[in-house]
């Protein structure tokens, strides 16, 4: 009898553990947020990043996520909030950032795993392969070099 009550307030105590776990999740988030000076101006249409794109002659970061993905969320919290690659972003990139649960991810680019980071060029054609999974900062810092100098020399020819 006593293994069963033991074991039963064990269990509770896990189920206890595991929804608190969850609901601290948004506050963690929220305190790391606050603590960024500057944010991505993220779009959400594909079309008007791709506009812009050409009006201003920038190529696109497109970051597809979902909402229940555990590496999505470590990607959003972590490079994608280092205020280096915010900087970068924002500076040489229209950044466009498609949760799949909403749709508007033309089929093209569409990827069997998430995050996938897409570098989009003229007329918002693929550059690359997708970066698949979450990025380190230092390692995004070095895409956006490679595909900066490329859209620059693509850009040249034109």
């Amino acid at each position: 009898m006593k293994k069963i009550l033991l074991s039963m307030a064990l269990l509770f105590s896990l189920s206890m553990a595991e929804e608190s776990a969850v609901k601290l999740m948004p506050e963690v988030s929220d305190k790391k947020v606050a603590q960024v000076k500057e944010a991505i101006a993220w779009e959400r249409d594909f079309n008007t990043a791709a506009m812009r794109a050409e009006k201003e002659k920038k190529p696109v970061i497109l970051v597809v996520s979902k909402r229940s993905c555990k590496w999505c969320y470590h990607y959003k919290e972590n490079a994608l909030l280092d205020p280096l690659v915010v900087k970068a972003i924002n500076r040489d990139f229209v950044a466009l950032m498609i949760e799949m649960e909403d749709g508007g991810l033309p089929e093209d680019l569409w990827t069997p795993g998430t995050p996938a980071t897409w570098f989009l060029g003229h007329k918002a054609q693929p550059m690359f392969q997708p970066l698949m999974g979450s990025q380190p900062s230092e390692q995004l810092l070095n895409a956006f070099s490679i595909v900066t100098k490329e859209y620059a020399q693509v850009a040249v020819k034109k």
